[in-house]
C-alpha cells in the first residue's frame, strides 16, 4: 500500500510519543548493520538480537517476534510502510510480543537456521523472514511477507498477531512443545547421512544429467519460472567441460548451454545496459523484468563466468561484459577504504520532489523521456537495438501492485549489438540526475572475498594491471580492519567504522578463495601464507571432527539454538563446498596432507545428499572432479629477468583444477618453508615446469607445446 502524505508526517510525531519527547529512535539507532538503523524511527520497540532481547521475553513471559531482511530488499521495505510504521501495529507488537530485527547479511547463521524452519513448514524461502518464537528462541510459526490486511490471499499481519496472542495466551505448552519438536526435526534433518559408498565420476555424471534437465531450452538458463543466474550451475558446467577435449560432445553441449545462459544475462533485463552489472533475478521465464536490487555477490560471481567463458571460447563479448561488471563495481560499490559495499538498492524515489520510493525508479523509462533525451534520430537508432511500444510490455502479472506502469526497462532484442556509447551517454547523463537508489554500505568479509577472486583473475586474463592493485586494496583492507593478527579471527563486517560481529565459517571460506586467486595473479608468496592461516583457524572453529563438514557458525557462539551444517548452493556457494575446493587448492600449493584428509573427509559426509539431489551441490561435485584425479599444481623455476614464457601461457588457459607456483631467487626461501617439494625444486634449471600431482612431479619441462601437452586434458 502507498503511504500518504499525512501518515509520513504523522509517523515521527507517533514514534515521538511513544519513546518520548527527548528522542525518535529505538534501539537500532547506533547498529553496525544498515538494514538494522533504517528501522531505528519505526514505533515498534525493537530489539537487537542478543541477550536483552532474550532476557526481555524470558522475564515477561512474552513469544519473540523475530523479522529478518537486508537493506536492499523491495518486499522488506514494503512491509515496514504497511505495518512496522504503522502505530496501532507497533502498539499490538510491543504490548504482546519482544520484537527482534536481524540483518541477514549480518547474522546469516541466525537467518538459516529460522529460514530452514519456514522452508520446511511454509515450502516457500525469501524476505522478508517473519518468525514467532518462544522465549528460549525455538520457532513455531513463520512466513514471509505479510500485508497489514488479509489481501492476495496472504492473512493479514494484524489478524496473525491477533491470533498468535490469542494461542499464546490460552495454549502455550502446546505451542512450546510443538516448538520443541519442531527444532529437533530441523537438527534430524540437517546431519548428513553417513555413506561408506565412495563418491566416483558416476556422481558427476548424474550433476550433469540433472543439470541439463532444467535447462529452458527456449530463454536460456534453468527452469521456466523466475529467473536466476545460477553461477554455481554455470560454473560447474564450464569446470566439467575443462576436462573435455574441444572436439568431445560433452564439452561441446555444456558450452552450448553455458552461452545460453550467459547471453541471456546480457541480453536480458538482468542486466543494466547503461552502467554494467547485473540485478539480483528476474520475475518472469523471459528475462524482462527484474528485482531491480544489485548485489556484490552477483557481481563477483558473474564477472568470474565471464573470465571463464572468455577462456573458454576466446569470444571477446564475454571479455568485455566481465569488464562493465568490474567497472561498475569499481565505480559505484568500492569504497574509499579499498573494500566493497554490498549491495544497492531496489527501491529509489522517482524524483527529488517525490516522497514515496518506487521499485526500480531510477532504472526504468517512459517513451517520452527517451524520445527527450535521445532526440528523434537517435531514437529511431535506439529502437533498432530495444524493444520500444508493445515490445516493451512487461509480462503481465508480475507487478501487483502497478509501480511500473507506464514504464519501460531496457534490454537488447535477441540478437542485437551492446547500446552504443554515444547513446548511452545521454542516457546515463540524464539517469545521474535522478535520484540514486540507496546504497548498503556494509563491507562483507565473505563477498569481498570473491570480489577479490574476480579482479585479481581479471588482472591476468584481461592484462590489466589495475584489477590486481584493486584486488590488493580490498585484501588489504579486510587484514587491516576486520582481522586479527593476534587470534587469526575474522569479523563479520563492517559499517562506518565498526565492525559488525564475528565471522561465520562462510567469511573464511569467501576470502581464503579470493586470497588463493589474488597470489595466483600476483605469486608473492604472503598471500598463500595468510590463506594457509585463515584455513587453520577455520579449520579449529568450524569443522566438525567426528562427523566431518563444517558448521556454519562458531562452536562457541550460545546465541543459537542449533549448529547448520549446510552444503547446498543458493545464491552463493555452500561453505562446506567451498571450504572443500579450498582445502584441495591449498593442498596442491602447499602439499599439505592434512589439508586433503579434510577435503576428501567432507566430501565423504555429503555423499548421500550429491546423490539425492546433485543439481543443488554443483559446487561440491566441482570439488569431486578434483579429488577424482584433477586437482595438481605446476610448479616453475624462473631465472631471473626471464620473458617468462611458461608462466604467460600457463595464464592464458582456462585451468580451474591446476594450481601455479612461480619459484625464483627472491621468494624460494619462503616457499621453501611451506613445502620441502618446493625446497627441492629450487634448484632445477631456470626456465623448467613440472606438473605434480601431490608430491608426485613429471619430468621437467621447457617449452610451451611441451607444457600445452602436458596440460591438455586427454
Amino acid at each position: 500500500m502507498k503511504r500518504s502524505l499525512l501518515f509520513s508526517i504523522l509517523v515521527p510525531i507517533l514514534v515521538q510519543l511513544s519513546h518520548g519527547e527527548e528522542s525518535t529512535l529505538n534501539r537500532l539507532a547506533d547498529s553496525a548493520s544498515p538494514y538494522l538503523r533504517q528501522h531505528a524511527k519505526n514505533p515498534v520497540d525493537w530489539y537487537p538480537w542478543g541477550e536483552e532481547a532474550f532476557a526481555a521475553a524470558k522475564k515477561q513471559n512474552k513469544p519473540i517476534f523475530l523479522s529478518i531482511g537486508y537493506s536492499t530488499c523491495h518486499w522488506c521495505h514494503v512491509m515496514e510502510r504497511e505495518s512496522f510504521e504503522n502505530p496501532e501495529i507497533a502498539k499490538r507488537l510491543n504490548e504482546h510480543f519482544i520484537a527482534i530485527k536481524v540483518d541477514r547479511e549480518q547474522r546469516p547463521d541466525v537467518d538459516q537456521i529460522y529460514q530452514t524452519f519456514v522452508q520446511a513448514t511454509t515450502g516457500q524461502g525469501g524476505w522478508p523472514t517473519s518468525v514467532f518464537l518462544t522465549p528460549e528462541r525455538l520457532p513455531f510459526f513463520g512466513g514471509l511477507y505479510f500485508p497489514p490486511k488479509s489481501e492476495f490471499g496472504r492473512p493479514g499481519f494484524d489478524s496473525v498477531l491477533t491470533k498468535i496472542n490469542t494461542a499464546w495466551q490460552t495454549d502455550e505448552a502446546n505451542l512450546r512443545a510443538s516448538a520443541k519438536k519442531g527444532i529437533e526435526q530441523i537438527q534430524s534433518f540437517i546431519e548428513p547421512e553417513p555413506s561408506e559408498q565412495a563418491l566416483t565420476q558416476k556422481e558427476v555424471d548424474a550433476t550433469r544429467s540433472a543439470i541439463l534437465a532444467q535447462v529452458d531450452k527456449i530463454n536460456g538458463g534453468l527452469g521456466n519460472g523466475a529467473k536466476f543466474p545460477s553461477p554455481s550451475v554455470l560454473e560447474f558446467l564450464i569446470a566439467d567441460a575443462t576436462r573435455y577435449p574441444k572436439t568431445s560432445l560433452r564439452r561441446q553441449e555444456n558450452v552450448e548451454v553455458v552461452r545460453a545462459a550467459l547471453d541471456a544475462l546480457v541480453q536480458g533485463a538482468l542486466q543494466d545496459h547503461l552502467a554494467g552489472g547485473f540485478h539480483r533475478y528476474t520475475v518472469d521465464p523471459e528475462w524482462k523484468l527484474p528485482h531491480f536490487e544489485k548485489m556484490l555477490y552477483d557481481q563477483a560471481q558473474l564477472a568470474n563466468l565471464y573470465l571463464d567463458a572468455f577462456q573458454l571460447t576466446g569470444e571477446a563479448r564475454y571479455a568485455e561484459t566481465a569488464r562493465r561488471t568490474l567497472d561498475y563495481v569499481s565505480a559505484q560499490l568500492r569504497s574509499g577504504s579499498g573494500g566493497f559495499h554490498s549491495a544497492e538498492d531496489a527501491d529509489s524515489l522517482p524524483s527529488s520532489a517525490a516522497m514515496e520510493k518506487r521499485e526500480g525508479a531510477f532504472y526504468t523509462w517512459t517513451e517520452k523521456e527517451l524520445l527527450n533525451v535521445l532526440g528523434e534520430e537517435g531514437y529511431d537508432r535506439f529502437k533498432e537495438l530495444v524493444p520500444t511500444g508493445a515490445d516493451a510490455a512487461l509480462p503481465e502479472g508480475f507487478d501487483p501492485h502497478g509501480e511500473l506502469a507506464g514504464q519501460w526497462v531496457l534490454r537488447l532484442k535477441e540478437g542485437a549489438n551492446p547500446l552504443p556509447e554515444d547513446l548511452i551517454e545521454p542516457l546515463l547523463e540524464y539517469r545521474r540526475k535522478r535520484p540514486r537508489p540507496a546504497m548498503d554500505d556494509k563491507v562483507i568479509t565473505a563477498w569481498n572475498g570473491l570480489m577479490i577472486e574476480a579482479f585479481a583473475r581479471a588482472s591476468v586474463v584481461l592484462n590489466s594491471p589495475k584489477d590486481l592493485e584493486v584486488a590488493k586494496e580490498a585484501a588489504s583492507f579486510i587484514k587491516n580492519e576486520l582481522y586479527s593478527s593476534e587470534d587469526g579471527k575474522l569479523r563479520r563486517s563492517w559499517s562506518q567504522g565498526k565492525a559488525g560481529p564475528p565471522a561465520v565459517a562462510m567469511d573464511y571460506a569467501g576470502l581464503i578463495h579470493g586470497i588463493i586467486a589474488l597470489h595466483q595473479a600476483e605469486q608473492d608468496p604472503s598471500w598463500l601464507s595468510w590463506a594457509i592461516t585463515l584455513q587453520e583457524r577455520q579449520v579449529r572453529d568450524f569443522h566438525d571432527a567426528n562427523n566431518g563438514g563444517f558448521f556454519d557458525a562458531d562452536r562457541e557462539r550460545a546465541d543459537l539454538v542449533l549448529q547448520m551444517k549446510m552444503a547446498d548452493d543458493n545464491a552463493l556457494p555452500s561453505v562446506n563446498s567451498l571450504s572443500t575446493r579450498n582445502l584441495q587448492a591449498i593442498a596442491a600449493l602447499s602439499h599439505r596432507d592434512d589439508f586433503h584428509l579434510i577435503a576428501k573427509q567432507t566430501l565423504k559426509t555429503f555423499a548421500v545428499p550429491m546423490r539425492s539431489h546433485p543439481a543443488s551441490m554443483t559446487q561440491m561435485s566441482i570439488a569431486l572432479i578434483g579429488e577424482l584425479g584433477a586437482t595438481r599444481s605446476l610448479v616453475l623455476v624462473e631465472a631471473a629477468n626471464s620473458p617468462k614464457l611458461l608462466s604467460k601461457f600457463a595464464q592464458s588457459q582456462l585451468l580451474p583444477f591446476t594450481w601455479r607456483i612461480e619459484l625464483s631467487d627472491e621468494n624460494q626461501a619462503a616457499y621453501g618453508a611451506m613445502s620441502p617439494l618446493l625446497k627441492s625444486l629450487a634448484d632445477s634449471e631456470k626456465g623448467s615446469a613440472f606438473v605434480c600431482t601431490g608430491t608426485q612431479c613429471g619430468p621437467p619441462i621447457s617449452d610451451p607445446e611441451t607444457l600445452k601437452t602436458a596440460l591438455s586434458p586427454k
